[in-house]
């Protein structure tokens, strides 16, 4: 039979591991669970903060009580936030290199940022470190935050509006090649090239996620999953997967260009909130459905995966002592 046409899955092999290993980069295994905020053993990993005491996933139970304080809200969302994870950087590269791309995983898109969302079986999600994973990237140079003035703001937002992502973002490049000749020798007015915004960036869109992410019940999707075999309940269908309208479990990569400032922090987080609940509303089927007229039947996710040469895979994953293979079993 042609391999071509023949059906095949990535599975994850654990090697040994090596004495110096640290469990905090590696993959987050199908069988790891979430911490409930509630329960003695969260407590004491919140102290510890090291992410393979958490069996490398995220904290658990993260929507509001009414026993809970302002405060304690807020620590207990941070904790979260602080447990969500991206890819191993390996595979990140892999990816890159034999640039094995799905326009599929584009799912959403708005001024600030576009996302591309990985379904648990792609080879990408395979290697997330946490259940879910977000992954935020600083993309383009967009001189002064796409802002043409520093008073009112008036002119800055003219200009936002008039370049929008939802539009096309820089529809006629006019306006960022004239920014670019009048800044190309100053890169300080290009706010990626500072480490704190990237930072402040990195954590106001983890919190905003995973808060949202828990409103929807991913965790508890995820759980149930794992509890009931697959057989699917409440919040997941007979396949294990999460239901329409439940948050979905797997990989986030959030492209940013437009960094959120005082004035536009809470249409950024509306953004997030929403580009959260556009995939939690994602039909499986439907969003598996490949684009191309030649999948002869396959997923959109199984024609990224049939493009991994594992054999390479493995090569740089050995090279980089992280102790995981791929595997791939034919059907």
């Amino acid at each position: 039979m042609n391999r071509c046409k023949q059906a095949s899955e990535l599975v994850l092999k654990k090697l040994k591991l090596p004495t110096a290993y640290n469990n905090g980069t590696g993959p987050v295994l199908p069988n790891a669970s979430g911490v409930s905020l509630s329960s003695p053993r969260a407590r004491q990993l919140a102290l510890k903060k090291k992410l393979e005491d958490c069996n490398n996933t995220f904290i658990t139970d993260v929507r509001p009580r009414e026993r809970w304080d302002q405060n304690q809200e807020r620590q207990n969302l941070a904790t979260a936030a602080a447990k969500v994870k991206g890819c191993n950087r390996i595979v990140q590269r892999f990816q890159n290199v034999h640039k094995i791309y799905s326009r599929e995983s584009h799912v959403y898109q708005c001024d600030f940022f576009r996302l591309m969302y990985f379904p648990p079986d792609h080879f990408l999600s395979m290697f997330r470190k946490s259940k879910p994973a977000v992954n935020v990237r600083t993309v383009g140079q967009v001189f002064l935050n796409g802002s043409g003035s520093s008073g009112d703001g008036s002119a800055g937002k003219a200009l936002f509006q008039r370049n929008s992502q939802k539009n096309g973002f820089l529809r006629t490049q006019s306006t960022a090649n004239s920014l670019g000749r009048l800044f190309e020798s100053n890169p300080s007015n290009i706010p990626r090239n500072y480490a704190f915004l990237r930072r402040n960036l990195r954590v106001s869109l983890r919190k905003c996620f995973i808060k949202e992410w828990c409103a929807l019940s991913g965790d508890l999707a995820v759980q149930e999953a794992l509890s009931s075999g697959g057989a699917g309940t409440r919040y997941t269908d007979p396949d294990g997967r999460s239901r329409v309208g439940v948050a979905k479990d797997g990989y986030y990569m959030y492209q940013v260009l437009i960094f959120p400032d005082r004035e536009t922090k809470k249409e950024f987080e509306s953004c997030v909130k929403e580009s959260v609940q556009v995939v939690s509303r994602l039909d499986w089927d439907e969003f598996l459905k490949p684009q191309s007229s030649k999948a002869g039947g396959k997923t959109w996710v199984q024609l990224a995966n049939d493009r991994v040469r594992v054999h390479s895979l493995n090569k740089s994953l050995e090279s980089n002592e992280i102790p995981f293979a791929v595997k791939r079993l034919w059907y």
